[in-house]
Formats: C-alpha cells, structure tokens, sequence
C-alpha cells in the first residue's frame, strides 16, 4: 500500500505567509534606515571634501568661488563662467577647472530638489541635484539680505555655506506639509537635520564657512 501524500493544510500555509509578513516587516525599515544613515554619512563626507576645496580656493584667490549659474542655485561653480553676463560672477576659475581643487563635484545623495519645494524661488530647477552653495560676497553684491550664519544663534555672519536637503528631500517646505522649515525660504539652513528626531525627519544638512 502506498502511504499517504503528505502536503501542508491551508492553516499551516497562512502561518508560514504570516510569518514571512511579521518578518519582513521588521527588516524593510530597518534597511531604509540603514539607507538614511550611509545617505547622511555620505553627505557629511562629501561637504568635508567640498569645504576643503573651497578653503583651498580662497587660499589662492583670496576669496571664495561664487554659484556657477544664476538665478539656479543648486550647483556648485565647476567650470569657467567667461563672458557670463551676470557681473557678480567676477571669476572665470570654479572647483574643477582650470586648477582641480576637486576631481568632480558630488552631487546630493538625496537626489534633485522637490517641484514643490520653496527654495526653488519658483525657477525651473534645472540642475538641482547638486547641493545649495552661495557665498556673503554674491549675496552682497546683488543687494540681498546675508541671513546665513556660523550658529543658530545667527551671532556670527558665514562667509559660505553649503546644504542638502537631507531625508526629507526639501530645502524649504511647502506650506501644506507642515514641520519645521515651512516657508522658510531665505532661511532654510535654521532648520538643521537631526536624527535623534528620527532617522528620517525633517531638516536640512548643513555646513558652513570659513571652516
């Protein structure tokens, strides 16, 4: 006689798919942390480089490089701006070129600027997957307001500074998502990332200089 075909009932199936479920549950947020944490990390080490570049700039030129395009402000000066027409753009020398203070410059690990978001100063963003650069001596030079400062204290003014948007993905959030940075605009950087809020909260990574 043949022994019977042995095969899982329908209780024994659904515990095993539950328990697939119980665990997978555990690990995705704890991956997608993970992921938040190398993204974090590798923001810090590449502000670190870009910081070293700058300073390394001003060393040789006696002040710091100026935004590679205006009026988009997501891009750090990579190249020669000869014969830009916007005269505050007083250099024809960026990070890259002609003198390699950099080999390339990285671009933000938490990718391009949110159609939504404030920062874009409603411009078309066009290059916005770098991160947010501008110096004291541009915004002097157009007649803007410097609001950037070394501390949250705003008691020492930046003479640069440079941001990612961070977890959140937002330089300066829209209204309609509420949080800390709403409609912050011109001061996005005093809305810094902290991730004993959470690994992935609100608020942006920032540095800023002379380091």
């Amino acid at each position: 006689m043949r022994p019977p075909k042995q095969a899982f009932t329908l209780i024994e199936l659904l515990i095993v798919v539950a328990i697939i479920a119980i665990l997978a549950a555990i690990a995705v947020p704890n991956f997608l942390e993970a992921q938040v944490r190398s993204k974090v990390s590798r923001t810090q080490a590449d502000m670190r480089s870009i910081a070293t570049a700058i300073e390394s700039y001003f060393v040789d030129n006696n002040r710091y490089p100026t935004i590679g395009i205006y009026p988009q402000p997501f891009s750090m000066p990579s190249g020669p701006n000869i014969g830009h027409w916007d005269p505050c753009i007083r250099t024809n020398a960026g990070l890259t070129s002609p003198i390699a203070y950099m080999s390339s410059i990285p671009s933000d690990p938490f990718g391009p600027v949110q159609a939504e978001d404030l920062f874009t100063f409603g411009q078309t963003a066009t290059i916005a997957d770098g991160y947010y650069y501008s110096t004291r001596d541009w915004f002097d030079c157009r007649s803007f307001p410097w609001v950037m400062y070394r501390d949250m204290q705003e008691s020492v003014p930046a003479e640069w500074v440079l941001m990612s948007k961070g977890p959140d993905k937002f330089f300066a959030r829209p209204v309609n998502l509420g949080g800390p940075g709403v409609n912050g605009v011109d001061r996005a950087h005093r809305y810094p990332y902290d991730p004993t809020n959470g690994t992935i909260s609100v608020g942006n990574i920032v540095r800023t200089g002379p380091m």
